[in-house]
């Protein structure tokens, strides 16, 4: 059951813990009822939350008898309905713990015996330490065999270096990658001096061993890299890229082993006359929220959870103009004063729900591309916050 995605877990593979004997710990916990409402309750509602993300992730079980830790029956759950018992719980989390926990799922099964269990999946958080915040409360908890324990002074102090460590390493992976392809060193060769490059990284990437398989994409890659026309195996894992003339490419994207993709596309500059040229505002606006979507897509089909940090960065752009017209040209003072643009990263702590809800967390990144230029922020969005530019 563990091994199992949330939504595919039935009846059959509660009964299999009973059958196989399988004990709490670490990773799953038994409960015969739901939280209730008293603050005693709460308390230890969010105590097992946060002990899960601050470990390995793991499951709440309710509706399950249990004895010493094994549990012995299903009963179930009566008088329950899932979708209000989801927003109760998902409110006592919210007030309750800090920071949040992104990526918590509820699962309710229904029981041959006309009752309800539900299941709470916790996963491993990669910005932890996560605290007990309810009624001015500071407690940190983790899990062992034995369940969930008190953190002492070390272990949170540990904690804390961990994801300070792991923010340190997304920074430099970034600047050593647009130093790389800046000094012309990426997996293929592009075309254009300027470029746009957009980094997807999943935070597990640096807190965790995990390797992506590559077989499932490398056969469906058009599905994911709808403007890739080829794609080859490399030492970092692999490269698809749409080839344009004399062994150039337009674009790239680099798949790595740990989940991370890297995005970069040489084609950004239209020459206007005699000025050096302009950089089209609303197609950077646009190929960035399409790469998003069709990586992310990516990610959420590998089985990587958020957070998901998304930066987007320009490279050799100084004096380029960016084209806030549909005739390429600017009305106003709008060009790049400097060479490399670092636009600050976006964080995802969820997958988004469409594409509205994609460009509405990028926003943004597309509000700094616009004050890079020299302009107040990215006009495209309307009053209620979609993306609708002006073609």
């Amino acid at each position: 059951m563990l091994n199992k995605p949330i939504t595919s877990i039935f009846e059959d593979d509660l009964n299999e813990l009973i059958v196989a004997q399988i004990p709490e710990g670490k990773t799953i916990d038994y409960k015969r009822d739901l939280p209730g409402n008293s603050d005693d309750k709460k308390k230890e509602f969010l105590a097992d939350v946060a002990s899960f993300a601050n470990t390995a992730g793991g499951f709440l079980i309710y509706g399950m008898n249990e004895n010493q830790g094994f549990a012995t029956g299903l009963p179930g759950l009566s008088d329950f309905d899932p979708d209000k018992e989801k927003l109760r719980l998902e409110s006592i989390i919210r007030d309750g713990i800090a920071p949040r926990i992104a990526g918590i799922l509820f699962h309710h099964i229904q029981l041959v015996n006309g009752k309800l269990a539900l299941i709470v999946y916790i996963p491993k958080s990669w910005v932890s330490p996560h605290m007990v915040i309810f009624q001015k409360s500071s407690r940190f908890y983790a899990r062992a065999s034995a369940g969930k324990y008190l953190m002492d002074v070390q272990e949170i102090r540990q904690a804390f270096a961990l994801s300070e460590t792991t923010a340190e390493r997304i920074r430099a992976f970034r600047i050593q990658r647009i130093s790389q392809i800046g000094a012309d060193e990426a997996p293929v060769h592009l075309i254009g001096k300027a470029k746009l490059a957009i980094h997807i990284i999943p935070l597990s990437s640096f807190q965790s061993f995990q390797t992506i398989d590559f077989a499932p994409i490398s056969s469906n890659f058009y599905k994911y890299f709808i403007n890739a026309s080829s794609k080859r195996f490399n030492i970092d894992g692999l490269v698809a890229y749409q080839e344009k003339t004399g062994n150039m490419a337009r674009l790239y994207y680099q798949i790595f082993r740990n989940g991370i993709v890297e995005f970069v596309s040489g084609d950004l500059v239209i020459p206007i006359n005699n000025e050096q040229g302009s950089v089209p505002s609303v197609s950077v606006e646009e190929e960035t929220i399409n790469v998003c979507e069709n990586v992310l897509n990516l990610q959420k089909a590998c089985g990587i959870e958020p957070p998901i940090y998304i930066s987007v960065s320009m490279i050799a752009v100084k004096g380029l103009i960016f084209a806030t017209s549909p005739s390429m040209r600017s009305f106003s003072p709008s060009f790049f004063d400097r060479d490399y643009i670092f636009i600050p990263e976006v964080a995802l702590d969820n997958y988004p729900s469409d594409k509205d809800n994609l460009a509405q967390k990028l926003k943004p990144i597309m509000d700094a591309l616009w004050n890079a230029a020299g302009l107040s922020g990215s006009p495209s969005f309307n009053n209620d916050g979609l993306w609708r530019p002006r073609y």
